[in-house]
């Protein structure tokens, strides 16, 4: 018996030590440069393209930092920012796992249409920018509410996984900066609040098998001292909110999204059934 049970304990514990090292990694997909790019203000030029920029460098760095995301991290699968893209489609979701999206007004109504199927299939999306409430409240069954210019925010109170998740906990009240800001007025049934301000800044929605985390603000995780920012507002409290947010929209390792195959149109069918009816005849 000892012979049989000691080769199974050694298996065990060696696939133990493997299975996370093979664990396939969180593959995040962003728009490219021609999409989100460099703009000027008065603040100075900033790159504000989440895989290449500066001004979320700190944040990719985070998410690429073995120590976070790796075997043995808070979050046991490595993250891949893969090539951005220039459009949102079916065809160019494929592969992916999360969805960045950081500018107000970026997404068409087909790109929303695509990011909405991914979504319900079970993919994560993580919006943030000055309007992600009036452009995406309604997909989640949320209501839109005022932009708030006040540069506030609070921690909100209640079970948030944005704010206790594998990267710490946030304490409800703790204050923290924002931008020109819009807001929720309501999350809807799927929602949880993670930050205040005159309403809710943002938080975490479910959509059918996915997830997303909406936040309507941009400078609450942009990098502090980069030269085009006017309000980088990132602080240990927003990165912690950030990564628990993206740990908690990742999907697990069986996800793949699936483009629907489309329905032949009405001439392919007529052509068919001509097709078919002289071969019947031919018969």
């Amino acid at each position: 018996m000892r012979r049989i049970l000691l080769p199974i304990i050694q298996i065990t514990f060696w696939v133990s030590l493997i299975l996370p090292l093979m664990a396939s990694p969180i593959d995040v997909l962003t728009l490219n440069e021609s999409r989100i790019g460099t703009s000027t203000n008065a603040n100075g030029s900033i790159n504000f393209n989440f895989a290449t920029g500066d001004a979320y460098a700190p944040l990719r760095n985070d998410l690429l930092d073995p120590s976070k995301f790796g075997a043995g991290a808070p979050v046991s699968r490595d993250v891949n920012i893969m090539s951005a893209v220039g459009v949102f489609s079916e065809e160019t979701l494929l592969g992916a796992d999360v969805l960045i999206v950081n500018k107000s007004g970026v997404l068409s109504a087909e790109e929303k249409d695509a990011v909405e199927l991914f979504v319900r299939q079970g993919g994560g999306l993580f919006v943030f920018n000055n309007t992600a409430a009036q452009e995406f409240a309604s997909l989640f069954g949320a209501t839109a509410g005022a932009f708030d210019p006040s540069g506030q925010a609070t921690v909100s109170a209640g079970p948030s996984p944005a704010n206790n998740g594998p990267f710490g906990t946030v304490t409800a009240g703790t204050l923290t900066g924002a931008g020109f800001a819009g807001s929720f007025s309501d999350l809807g049934s799927s929602g949880v609040a993670s930050l205040d301000n005159a309403n809710i800044l943002g938080g975490t929605f479910a959509l059918d098998n996915g997830r997303a985390a909406i936040f309507s603000d941009e400078e609450i995780f942009s990098a502090i001292g980069v030269s085009g920012i006017g309000a980088g507002h990132l602080n240990s409290t927003s990165s912690t909110i950030f990564l628990n947010a993206f740990s908690h929209i990742a999907p697990d390792e069986s996800f793949v999204f699936t483009a629907p195959v489309p329905e032949p149109s009405s001439s392919v069918l007529l052509l068919l059934a001509l097709f078919l009816g002289g071969v019947s005849r031919k018969k």
